[in-house]
């Protein structure tokens, strides 16, 4: 179980939530009134710099939409995590913390109890649970920035099991509406004023990294950027890198540059957006940069998805959305024919955004007449009118067409191009919907569809109740409040830090200090060490933990193994005066040893441990290679038996 440096993980989440209680109650005894009037006009302000700028039903759907996809990371993350975590040495304490946020990260995936699942993460997740599971990275601190408007909102009330039970009536739906009563309506107020909140925190993110920064050589320098790019550890790509930096002084400069210009994007993300106009397109288009680089090029985990999703959260607030109804488009079907039934029916499921309007063929002679169809054409393909252009589609047109306009279509566009591109596409369709009666059939009685293509969002309008009121006030002034100490304490400023409780108690807040890309993080690709399980014959298999260029092999896909092992040892190693085997090290390669005996049946003799150490990078912009690299040096070698018994070392 957990020890008693362990339950204190619980102290700051418990008292971040008490705090919360205990504001509501002070609203709820003084009223919301004054706050509210400020809240306004500050969403008011927002709005008028075309910030959050979504009609509401829009943006239930479409937060409710990311809160799936952030749900679905969540789930792959810890199901990476818990791969290690229930097949290895952990304690049930970190197998239970593994438990608990999948069962967490399922419900708000499915939306089932949305806010609670939501809330629970939010004070949990990072303080709590992926501090006991070893798995706590940056990306968690982005996810509580998420769950800050999947909380507070509420999400849930339009892509969700929740909705489906309170709209149909279903057992539970009573309770369900008692749940989302507590946290209120979602509002427009609302919306905006939790976007903001999750801007505040990410800008703050960024000023306290930019802060630390600029008291550090590399980042002035912009040598982080090489020593990033070429690092076997950070980069999948550093093959490539390295041959490009020791061939071209140019591209030296521009990785220079682009850490030059990080330090701007760092001090100037969150003004830049208020700002609006090309400060904001620097801030996003930077942001968007970063982030691909984060996920494509950088191994850094999960970070880049749940960063493309704030991007999402924050700024997405046209494409796809139909706002203004834009992209509406009439789609005329034979009510009649089964297989046009079916189709309209899936149209209609697929159309989270209200884009499409169904119209029959038997109820809409009028529309056929004016857009020049007879009957019989009518009656042979599916169409697609777009009323505020007069543009008309057809047959497989349509179906190129609908998957554009349709955000959950847009996967199957590239099939339909795909298709029109070799010429089989149309043909399929022609053979299909030339037989779609004799194949299908037809209906003896057209079935009744709303004109619409889905139903309404679920929006719970409130009565004005004070506690959800209350809440959302408490929210607000907390944050804020804590937002301000954060700032007034940044390191550039030269201040004191908060005391370390506060400090936890802002980060359950997703108020956050970090420390990456430092100084300590560049030297980690100075030294590693490589495990091989030797077996009785004298045969050997490196274990896929570090290869050998001290590049992470597959189990790094694991938090677990990446944060919670790998990347510990690390750190610890750059302290030490000579890189090679320590005491202290035998913890964390007994776990190693552990894994790979839960996943290899094959007979160990015993494991050898190679420990291997390579000086930094070296410039020189005389002549070519201006970057170069020297070959790793072996160290030491140490010795496990096959239970991962610890039995000697010696020096190389």
């Amino acid at each position: 179980m957990l020890s008693i440096y362990g339950w204190s993980y619980f102290f700051p989440a418990a008292a971040a939530f008490l705090l919360l209680l205990f504001g509501a109650a002070l609203f709820w005894k003084f009223g919301t009134e004054r706050l509210e009037h400020g809240a306004r006009w500050v969403a008011g302000f927002l709005l008028r710099q075309k910030l959050f700028r979504v009609p509401l039903a829009r943006d239930l759907v479409r937060v409710d939409l990311l809160r799936i996809l952030t749900g679905l990371v969540l789930l792959h993350r810890t199901l990476h995590s818990g791969a290690f975590i229930f097949h290895g040495p952990d304690p049930l304490s970190v197998k239970f913390a593994c438990a608990v946020t999948l069962i967490l990260a399922t419900m708000f995936t499915l939306g089932i109890a949305t806010p609670l699942a939501g809330a629970a993460l939010l004070f949990l997740n990072a303080v709590v649970l992926d501090t006991i599971m070893r798995t706590y990275t940056l990306g968690s601190d982005v996810l509580s920035m998420l769950l800050l408007v999947f909380t507070f909102l509420p999400a849930g009330t339009s892509l969700s099991i929740d909705r489906l039970v309170i709209h149909r009536g279903l057992p539970g739906a009573s309770l369900l509406r008692a749940v989302y009563g507590i946290f209120g309506a979602p509002t427009l107020l609302r919306a905006v004023l939790t976007k903001a909140a999750c801007l505040v925190s990410y800008g703050l993110l960024c000023l306290y990294s930019g802060s630390l920064h600029m008291r550090e050589s590399f980042w002035l320098s912009g040598d982080v950027g090489l020593f990033v790019l070429s690092s076997s550890y950070f980069n999948e790509h550093y093959e490539l890198f390295r041959e490009v930096l020791a061939s071209s002084p140019i591209a030296i400069s521009l990785a220079r540059l682009s850490m030059m210009t990080m330090l701007v994007w760092y001090f100037g993300f969150g003004l830049f957006v208020i700002i609006g106009g090309v400060f904001r397109w620097f801030a996003i288009g930077w942001a968007f940069l970063f982030f691909l680089i984060s996920t494509f090029v950088l191994q850094l985990g999960w970070l880049g998805y749940y960063e493309f999703l704030l991007l999402a959260i924050l700024f997405w607030n046209r494409t796809a959305l139909n706002v203004g109804r834009r992209a509406s488009l009439d789609v005329l079907y034979d009510d009649r024919c089964n297989l046009c039934d079916r189709t309209v029916r899936f149209l209609r499921r697929m159309d989270i955004f209200h884009v499409v309007t169904l119209r029959p063929l038997s109820h809409n002679a009028e529309l056929i007449a004016r857009i020049g169809l007879s009957t019989s054409e009518a009656l042979k393909d599916l169409y697609g009118h777009d009323p505020r252009t007069g543009r008309t589609w057809r047959g497989y047109d349509f179906y190129m067409e609908i998957s554009k306009r349709l955000l959950l279509l847009w996967p199957a566009f590239a099939v339909f191009l795909l298709g029109r591109l070799l010429a089989i596409g149309p043909f399929i369709y022609r053979l299909i919907a030339d037989r779609r009666v004799r194949w299908f059939g037809v209906c003896e009685r057209a079935p009744e569809y709303s004109r619409t293509s889905m139903s309404a969002n679920l929006l719970l309008h409130s009565r004005r109740e004070r506690l959800p009121r209350s809440l959302f006030a408490a929210f607000l002034t907390i944050h804020a409040s804590l937002a301000v100490i954060f700032f007034a304490t940044l390191p550039l400023f030269g201040s004191a830090p908060p005391p370390v409780f506060l400090s936890q108690m802002s980060h359950v807040f997703s108020i956050a200090q970090i420390n990456v890309f430092n100084q300590q993080d560049l030297m980690m690709n100075e030294h590693w060490f490589l495990i091989r399980a030797v077996a009785p014959d004298g045969s050997e298999t490196l274990l896929p933990f570090n290869g050998l260029d001290g590049e992470r092999l597959e189990w790094h896909e694991s938090d677990r193994v990446y944060f919670g092992n790998s990347i510990r040892w690390r750190r610890v190693a750059n302290f030490r005066s000579s890189i090679c085997f320590d005491p202290a090290d035998t913890e964390l390669i007994q776990e190693v040893i552990g894994w790979n005996r839960v996943r290899d049946e094959e007979p160990v003799d015993h494991y050898r441990v190679d420990y291997f150490v390579q000086p930094k990078p070296r410039f020189n912009f005389q002549q070519a290679p201006y970057f170069v690299i020297d070959d790793p040096r072996l160290t030491c070698t140490a010795q496990f038996g096959p239970e991962g018994k610890f039995i000697t070392w010696r020096k190389k």
